[in-house]
This record gives C-alpha cells, sequence and structure tokens, in this order.
C-alpha cells in the first residue's frame, strides 16, 4: 500500500511545478505586454508633448522681432504667441491646452548652459548671444487631461504616468552664409553702424560716391583675387561660390566697369533692381584704388531701388533690416537686421 502511494505523491509535485511555472509565465507575458503597450504608448505620447513643446518654443521665437528693424526681442509678445501655439497640438487625440513658457538670452557655444534670464555683464545681443524661447509641455494632475494612464502595468502597481517633454528655439544672426547667397559688393562696416536701423534712408554704392568719408561699398570677387569683369558677372547672376564666415578675407576691387552696373544685353545689377540682397560687411575704407584683401565682420540685408552705368556707376537703395535674403546661414554674428529663421537649439 505504501508503496503504490508514492507515484500519486510525484504526480502532485509535479502539478505543482506547472501551476508555478505557468503562473511566472502569465506575468512575464502580462509584463511584456506591459512594456510592449503601455510603454510603446508612453513613447507615442513623448512624442506628441516633444512636437508640442518644438511648436510652442517655435511659435515664440518667431514673434521675437515683430517689428522692422529687429533691435530689442519683445518677449511679452513671444510669450503670448507661444502659449497660444498650444492648442494647435493634441494628445491621445485630446488637444493640448496647458504649456509653460520661458524667455531669456541662450549662448550658442553653451559655456553658460541653458537658458539665461538677463544677459551677462558687459555682453550686447548678438554673437553668441541670442534671444530665446522655451516651452514645456506636460502630461500630469491638473495638466492636459492628466497623466497617461496604463492598460498591463495596473497589474504592478503602475496606475498611470505622468510625461513632459521641452524645447528651446533661438532667433539669432548671421555668421556665416552658405554659398550662392552673397551679392559680389561688399558693404563699410561704418555705414552699416549709421543705416542699419534706418531703413527709410536710401544711399548710393558706388565709385564715384562717398559716404561718409569713405566709400559705402565696392565690387567683391570673394576668396578669390579675381580682377576682372566676367568673373564679376557671373557672380551677381550666382553669388558667392564658397560658404563665406566672419573672419574669412574677401578681395576688394573697385568698381570701374559701367557694365556690371547697367547693362541690358547681360547680368549686371540693374537686373536685380527691386530685389532685397545680402550683403557681406568689411572693417575697411573702400576707395576708388582699393584691391586688398579685407575681414568680413557680419552680413546685412540691402534692398535694390535700381543702378546707374556709364559715366555715374553707383547702385541705389537701402538697408532691409527683417529681410530673410541672408537665410540658410549658420548664427553667431552681430546683429545687423539680418535675423536667421527660428532655430531649435534644445
Amino acid at each position: 500500500m505504501l508503496n503504490k502511494s508514492l507515484p500519486l505523491k510525484e504526480n502532485s509535485r509535479e502539478r505543482g511545478s506547472v501551476i508555478i511555472f505557468v503562473a511566472v509565465g502569465i506575468l512575464l507575458l502580462l509584463g511584456i505586454a506591459a512594456f510592449a503597450l503601455d510603454f510603446g504608448h508612453l513613447h507615442i505620447v513623448n512624442n506628441e508633448l516633444q512636437n508640442a513643446s518644438d511648436t510652442v518654443a517655435l511659435a515664440g521665437a518667431s514673434a521675437l522681432y515683430p517689428n522692422t528693424p529687429p533691435t530689442e526681442p519683445n518677449f511679452p509678445q513671444a510669450q503670448t504667441v507661444a502659449t497660444n501655439a498650444i492648442n494647435l497640438n493634441k494628445s491621445d487625440g485630446t488637444t493640448l491646452i496647458n504649456c509653460e513658457v520661458q524667455t531669456g538670452y541662450w549662448d550658442l557655444t553653451q559655456n553658460q548652459p541653458g537658458l539665461q534670464p538677463s544677459l551677462p555683464v558687459g555682453v550686447t545681443l548678438g554673437g553668441v548671444w541670442v534671444p530665446a524661447v522655451m516651452g514645456s509641455v506636460n502630461r500630469a494632475d491638473g495638466q492636459n487631461s492628466g497623466p497617461m494612464l496604463t492598460w498591463f502595468a495596473t497589474i504592478f502597481g503602475i496606475n498611470s504616468i505622468s510625461a513632459r517633454k521641452e524645447a528651446t528655439a533661438v532667433v539669432a544672426f548671421p555668421g556665416g552664409v552658405s554659398e550662392n547667397v552673397l551679392l559680389p559688393v561688399a558693404i563699410n562696416k561704418t555705414v552699416a553702424d549709421q543705416l542699419w536701423k534706418k531703413p527709410e534712408i536710401s544711399f548710393r554704392i558706388g565709385s564715384s560716391y562717398h559716404y561718409p568719408d569713405s566709400q559705402a561699398g565696392q565690387w567683391t570677387s570673394f576668396l578669390m583675387d579675381e580682377n576682372n569683369v566676367p568673373y564679376v558677372r557671373d557672380l551677381i547672376e550666382s553669388g558667392n561660390p564658397d560658404p563665406i564666415k566672419i573672419g574669412d578675407q574677401i578681395w576688394i576691387q573697385p568698381g570701374t566697369e559701367n557694365t556690371l552696373y547697367e547693362n541690358s544685353k547681360q547680368w549686371s545689377i540693374n537686373r536685380r533692381a527691386g530685389e532685397t540682397v545680402c550683403l557681406a560687411i568689411v572693417d575697411g575704407e573702400l576707395r576708388d584704388n582699393t584691391h586688398a584683401y579685407m575681414p568680413v565682420v557680419g552680413f546685412i540685408t540691402f534692398h535694390i531701388n535700381f543702378a546707374v552705368g556709364g559715366s555715374q556707376k553707383y547702385i541705389d537703395g537701402y538697408f532691409d533690416p527683417g529681410s530673410n535674403a541672408c537665410a540658410g546661414g549658420t548664427g553667431g554674428g552681430p546683429n545687423y537686421g539680418a535675423a536667421l529663421p527660428p532655430k531649435l537649439v534644445r
């Protein structure tokens, strides 16, 4: 009798072991389901919140300079526009209504990391210090329909998961431009400093016109020493063949060829009348006898009214701050009104 009962006890132990393994397996499968579904859902929610914070930051940055010329950033307007942009976004199919917006200054080098409430002592706006807008979007208690509810993770005591994303956007000024952006005319820094905030004042760039005590501008063949008309004529049509950045030395040559100003049969400045173009600013006097490399110190937008050849040889126009003619460049330059489009930096 005793010997016959032994197999029954062994079978009971085996059934108990199977039940334990099945229970562990079910828990494992539920864990996998929680990870795959709940945390997959969280990944989607995080993407939605990141897109929303990107939208808020970029909308705010686009409103930093509502006026022309773009001198001081309008932080109150940027805050309002950024806050109103949140309802352009959804999470889990529900329109988002809450966001946090901060404005301040951003060091493009991030030697001072994060958003700063004010500029460092002795620092002026421009260069590596630019205005910024940071947008933060949460799904948490009392914000945007609350945290994300879970499905399978509740088994492990996780009923909801809060999520938060943020983004920072800046408006910088060009420290460099890509190829095919610049007209082959360099502007004098003295003139740029005096007139970039005064778009109502037209002036002349040309061989026979001096303003105020050195020429307003002169032809440039950019990085190449090319003192010939055909080369410069091609540049009027196509722009700089290579990227140009602050600190580069560009070649200055006098504008004595009247057909570069006005020519009905070939490319000339007058063919671009009515356009706003991007010019390099150089630090140096631009005279009729200038043949020299000069350093680029910034970039500026210039509207061409018309150009005259013959015995006069000049370009008539005005600085056009707020234009996007220098768009496509890299930030880090001084503010001469050629603000780049808003850009996410974090």
